[in-house]
């Protein structure tokens, strides 16, 4: 929806206002921050003069020489995101490698995007901002936590050895807590909890359970308890992850990675900007609550709910619609693609 309110630039770069537009009700502009980074090599250059035949060239030492990254936010807007007045801004500057500043880490991406979301707090409140990121490693981390079907096993862990995390140690301030050999130290840690039906699901049996206290429940009590009543019986997964043809719940890591919040997984950085008050105004009020649920529904416009009902009207009988909706599984509305793909696998199953 924020694609309509960007503003529009020509070549000359002179913002091109559509005289369709009414002034009298203008929705907030729109500002798209790209993320980026370089680094500038002190002999990246060329070095270009006339030289008499009669004289030698010059040498000089090989290799890039020293680097500088510089880690900033641009927009065809603004320019480099900083207060009006300069004082303030967003940009990182790093001397990357091991026996300088390091390398640019996640929590650095933090404190870079705090910085610009108080800039934007303070000086250009009247606006909509948008952040984008690429897909680093290092914006797309996730909580050490979060939810991942990998290596998990399908049966309920013995006590000693319950299945978890092994994760980096932190000390009470926060530091990294090395070994006498200089390796980090690992502590075990639950994985978080999943969401079904709308509440938390622990994947953890509770300390005060009679038969497995503590103890990780292992796939196939989790898709039991999120409705799949045959997960004892499926495999825990299939080499190469590859399903038998026409399969619809193949096997135990492939049910779960289909599952909203194993799909759902925030990075860091998304939580972090959602904690500081973005993607909508913070607000701990009912009444707010309610305002904005409402202003959010009102704002669905009659053409995407007419959409809607012609999805929901492609022409799949019971028995087609039964196996959609047991192979789309967690899926809001079929992908178009589906119906013609639904009724061959069928035809050909028929066939068999």
């Amino acid at each position: 929806m924020w694609l309509t309110s960007l503003r529009k630039w020509n070549n000359d770069g002179e913002e091109e206002v559509s005289a369709s537009v009414s002034t009298g009700n203008l929705p907030l502009h729109t500002t798209i921050w790209y993320h980026d980074k370089s680094i500038f090599y002190a002999h990246d250059r060329w070095r270009l003069h006339w030289v008499h035949n009669s004289e030698t060239p010059k040498p000089y030492a090989k290799g890039e020489g020293a680097s500088l990254m510089v880690a900033d936010f641009v927009s065809a807007d603004y320019g480099w995101l900083h207060s009006p007045d300069g004082k303030s801004s967003a940009h990182v500057l790093l001397k990357p490698g091991e026996n300088h500043d390091g390398y640019f880490t996640n929590d650095e991406v933090l404190d870079q995007v705090t910085a610009a979301m108080d800039i934007l707090e303070k000086h250009y409140l009247n606006e909509d901002h948008v952040f984008i990121f690429n897909n680093t490693k290092t914006h797309s981390k996730r909580p050490e936590d979060s939810l991942s079907a990998c290596h998990m096993p399908k049966g309920t862990s013995k006590p000693e050895s319950n299945w978890g995390l092994k994760v980096n140690e932190h000390d009470a301030e926060g530091n990294l807590v090395y070994r006498s050999d200089g390796k980090l130290n690992k502590v075990f840690k639950h994985m978080g909890d999943g969401m079904f039906d709308g509440k938390p699901q622990s994947l953890y049996f509770a300390d005060n359970h009679l038969m497995h206290p503590g103890l990780f429940k292992g796939m196939a009590v989790i898709l039991e308890e999120c409705g799949y009543q045959n997960a004892q019986t499926l495999h825990a997964q299939y080499p190469d992850f590859k399903c038998e043809k026409g399969a619809v719940n193949c096997y135990c890591h492939q049910l779960l990675f289909s599952e909203p919040d194993f799909i759902d997984v925030n990075s860091i950085l998304e939580g972090h900007c959602r904690e500081c008050g973005f993607t909508y105004p913070p607000s701990s009020t009912i009444e707010d609550v309610e305002k904005n649920a409402l202003n959010a529904l009102e704002a669905v416009p009659l053409l995407s709910m007419r959409r809607f009902s012609n999805h929901a009207l492609r022409g799949l009988n019971g028995k087609e619609a039964a196996y959609a909706t047991n192979k789309y599984r967690g899926h809001h509305q079929i992908p178009m693609e589906a119906t013609q793909e639904v009724i061959q696998e069928l035809m050909r199953s028929k066939k068999a």
